[in-house]
């Protein structure tokens, strides 16, 4: 198995591992491994795990309200794993993403936005401002597409606008550690 260990946030570390040796938790997180063990997420200490199986999908949320509870969530990171998006869609997942993000930012205001590539994955990174949630929400989107085997990794931190500076410390700090299974 191949895997690489990636910051999307700022940068991909692209060091090969051969078994998922996690490093420590930062205080306040604990892991919470994903994927058949194959991957793994930061969970803020008091916030919600949540795994959704559909198709060719995995759905993971990390979320501060209980969405089992609730239903819904204001505050979170969503992973959505798209497997064989080249044969659903007759498209590479990195063409998919950029189609996706196109959509997006046709209806959204974008605040930030860059692209790059780090070891198999194509990623792209983008912020939108939403005013359509029931109160405006920054939603960040991180893309990495990995072409080779027709997986799309689509993360989103969101949170209230009037409350995004604080939450992003937590959104941050789990998107800038992510072991990711190369081989899915």
């Amino acid at each position: 198995m191949n895997r690489i260990f990636s910051a999307i946030f700022l940068l991909f570390i692209a060091s090969e591992i051969h078994a998922l040796d996690l490093p420590k938790s930062p205080t306040g997180f604990e892991w919470k491994k994903i994927l058949d063990g194959k991957s793994a997420l930061l969970v803020p200490e008091g916030w919600h795990f949540k795994h959704e199986t559909q198709a060719d999908t995995e759905a993971f949320f990390v979320t501060k309200e209980d969405i089992s509870a609730n239903g819904t969530f204001k505050t979170g990171l969503t992973l959505n794993v798209l497997k064989n998006i080249d044969g659903k869609t007759g498209a590479s997942p990195s063409i998919y993403a950029m189609k996706l993000m196109s959509e997006i930012r046709s209806r959204k205001t974008v605040i930030r936005s860059s692209a790059s590539n780090y070891g198999p994955f194509k990623t792209f990174l983008f912020r939108i401002r939403d005013p359509d949630h029931p109160e405006t929400t920054i939603i960040h989107h991180v893309f990495a597409a990995n072409d080779d085997t027709g997986t799309l990794w689509l993360f989103i931190f969101e949170a209230p606008e009037d409350h995004w500076d604080e939450e992003w410390k937590k959104g941050e700090t789990m998107l800038n550690i992510l072991p990711l299974e190369t081989e899915i």
